[in-house]
């Protein structure tokens, strides 16, 4: 699962180089952790051009509520709630990294080694009248596996065209991210203790 990625100013710039139009809202986005039902920059497919907009994180759950925010690589391109996306609205998110969390509550933070910007897959419609997106999510590789089964699916900047435009996207579902760089906040401590209740 993602449930929680963050931008800066080096994915932003990024965007700038490498898009052919973005919107105002893309331009001053702010440095920030993004979580869902949030908006956030996305890279999408627009008359043919490589563009940079303002998407909400998140489908509607009109069974459940709140919102869908994950789509598994194994099943997206099947699944009836997600199929036609995937087929022809496929996106990418820019981001300076994401976060999991460990079974002790641990926050880990997840970044390139290379220093560079992740380009995160998924895809996105029209949801609750707004422009929404989901990020796709895969097994979780030797990097994140210490610490989630899930991870995003993630992709270079050379391959941000061949996912949005091309037609071999389906292989694209099996990408093995560059390794990636673990932090953590801080390392739970375990005390024991005395009868007397000394450590």
């Amino acid at each position: 699962m993602c449930g929680r990625y963050y931008f800066n100013e080096k994915a932003k710039g990024n965007i700038f180089r490498i898009a052919d139009d973005y919107s105002e809202g893309v331009a001053v986005f702010p440095e920030k952790d993004v979580y869902p039902s949030q908006e956030a920059p996305v890279l999408y497919d627009k008359n043919g051009m490589l563009a940079a907009d303002l998407m909400r994180w998140g489908f509607e759950n009109s069974v459940k509520g709140g919102f869908l925010i994950n789509a598994r690589a194994e099943t997206c391109r099947t699944k009836k709630t997600f199929a036609d996306s995937m087929a022809r609205r496929r996106c990418v998110m820019p981001a300076a990294g994401f976060y999991e969390w460990t079974k002790a509550k641990e926050k880990v933070d997840f970044s390139a080694e290379s220093g560079r910007p992740l380009y995160l897959a998924g895809f996105y419609n029209l949801s609750g009248g707004r422009e929404s997106f989901i990020i796709i999510t895969k097994e979780a590789d030797e990097s994140v596996s210490p610490v989630h089964d899930r991870m995003p699916l993630i992709f270079t900047e050379e391959e941000i065209r061949p996912w949005i435009f091309g037609k071999d996207y389906p292989e694209m579902l099996d990408k093995k991210a560059e390794t990636l760089f673990a932090k953590r906040d801080y390392e739970q401590l375990t005390f024991s203790f005395d009868q007397e209740g000394q450590p």
